[in-house]
């Protein structure tokens, strides 16, 4: 049962501890507590789904797709350290199961931009001396 059934939302937070199952089960409780209803999301994170072979075995991973008005927030909680909103590269453009909290599961893509622009930085502080040997520090700013 542990691959498919999450643990509590009180467990989790008793245990500090929990699978991608596991935190979007509180992530979707905390959302509910505040009136807002939060859709489970199952979807394969390596490979594309089958659409003509249902089967729970295609999926081994939930996000989370909270509809806001017009909008659709996705979020993925064991992301622990990535910016809001940000979808790893491997559940980017993808079908996945929406499973709302009340109405029709459905396939749907997954966005296929990040939430913020892609960028990289590199700043270089160094010199040359007069035989041309470059001492230099360097620091990279990766984001997206």
């Amino acid at each position: 049962m542990g691959r498919y059934q999450p643990h509590s939302s009180t467990d989790v937070l008793h245990n500090q501890y929990g699978d991608c199952k596991d935190k979007h089960t509180l992530l979707a409780s905390l959302l509910e507590a505040e009136g807002m209803h939060a859709s489970s999301v199952l979807i394969n994170s390596s490979r594309e789904l089958d659409v003509d072979v249902p089967s729970p075995s295609q999926f081994d991973h939930v996000i989370t797709m909270l509809p806001m008005g017009h909008e659709e927030i996705w979020m993925d909680t064991t992301s622990e350290v990535a910016p809001f909103r940000l979808l790893a590269y491997s559940l980017r453009k993808k079908q996945a199961l929406v499973v709302p909290a009340s109405g029709t599961p459905h396939l749907e893509e997954t966005p296929a931009d990040t939430p913020m622009p892609d960028r990289e930085i590199a700043e270089v502080n160094g010199k040359v001396n007069a035989i041309g040997k470059l001492e230099a520090h360097v620091h990279y700013t990766f984001q997206g």
